[in-house]
């Protein structure tokens, strides 16, 4: 499970799509989604090697229970309640008024999306709202 985890973990912390991922790691887009997604348990290594080689990692950092366990802690102490409330209200407001029925797992990504691009523009303390395009934008890049 920490490949998993240390996977998801590098991807956020670089910014970077599955696409993203797969274009610097020289990995099929299945291969990244299949790691990420929970389908495939045993990597090999030289996949391995190319994921650390794209993410500037060692092959340690991401088999390691302890990084990403240990961020997770800074992350529970950096978690914005309000706005994961509004990103969350936002995005359900926005399937509905659209009638879009997403899946849970659609959903969940959709406000993860939204709420780390919140957090990233109260961090940078821009004050551009997110409306209904961002949202849109988010849902056409997620589906």
């Amino acid at each position: 499970m920490a490949v998993k985890e240390n996977v998801i973990y590098q991807i956020k912390k670089k910014g970077w799509s599955i696409v993203t991922t797969s274009q610097r790691s020289g990995l099929p887009e299945i291969t990244i989604k299949s790691i990420i997604y929970g389908n495939s348990n045993n990597q090999r290594l030289s996949t391995l090697e190319k994921l650390a080689k794209a993410f500037d990692c060692s092959v340690n950092e991401l088999i390691d229970d302890k990084i990403y366990h240990e961020d997770n802690k800074n992350n529970v102490k950096n978690f914005d309640q309000k706005l994961f409330n509004k990103a969350s209200n936002d995005v359900t407001k926005y399937l509905s008024d659209k009638s879009i029925n997403f899946d849970k797992q659609k959903t969940v990504k959709l406000i993860d999306a939204l709420y780390s691009l919140m957090i990233k523009n109260k961090n940078k303390k821009i004050t551009t709202a997110i409306d209904e395009g961002m949202i849109e934008w988010i849902v056409d890049n997620i589906s």
